[in-house]
């Protein structure tokens, strides 16, 4: 029997509601330098790729079998959301998806963040993901030609952004935006 297709708004439960999912196949956007982790003690951020990821035709992991907690568990949004369109998986979009949930004044609070892979998020992408959120009322946190901003509920922005050592602005317009120098 296949599994009913969930929308976004489940997005918390995914792993455990449906009994298949999306293979990478040809994409290994995760650990191409785009994210930050430390893979058996060798550090992976923006431009410096997994040491671990393979060099051959193909790529893929040289250590899949004997891989970190970490990498096992990493949850790309479009392998575990099979109703995001196929465009949307990462190496197709240029972006990296994920589910978070953090503490805030003890409750968890889930968010996804939208993470730019080699180029600018096309509009496209960045318009589909904000119109997701909207209507699925979820937080979102992405990154737009380098830098980082959040959409969601202002308790949650506010918390988040400050912890992360950023500034929240309120009260600002868009026309006030597009008249920064």
């Amino acid at each position: 029997m296949k599994p009913e297709p969930i929308d976004i708004s489940e997005t918390k439960s995914v792993p455990s509601k449906i009994e298949m999912r999306r293979e990478c196949g040809d994409c290994s956007m995760c650990c191409e330098g785009h994210l930050n982790a430390v893979i058996h003690g060798i550090p992976m951020s923006k431009g410096r790729p997994c040491h671990f990821l393979g060099k051959c035709d193909g790529g893929g992991c040289t250590i899949y079998e004997d891989r970190p907690p970490l990498c096992e568990a990493y949850q790309c949004l479009w392998k575990y959301t099979p109703t995001l369109p196929e465009w949307m998986k990462p190496n197709l979009s240029d972006v990296i998806m994920a589910y978070h949930e953090e503490e805030m004044n003890g409750e968890q609070v889930e968010y996804l963040t939208l993470r730019e892979g080699n180029n600018t998020i096309r509009s496209d992408v960045l318009n589909y993901v904000l119109r997701l959120c909207l209507e699925h009322n979820k937080n979102l946190e992405y990154e737009c030609n380098g830098s980082w901003y959040h959409l969601g509920d202002h308790e949650w922005i506010r918390f988040h952004v400050e912890k992360g050592g950023g500034e929240v602005h309120d009260g600002v317009t868009i026309p006030e935006l597009a008249q920064t120098p």
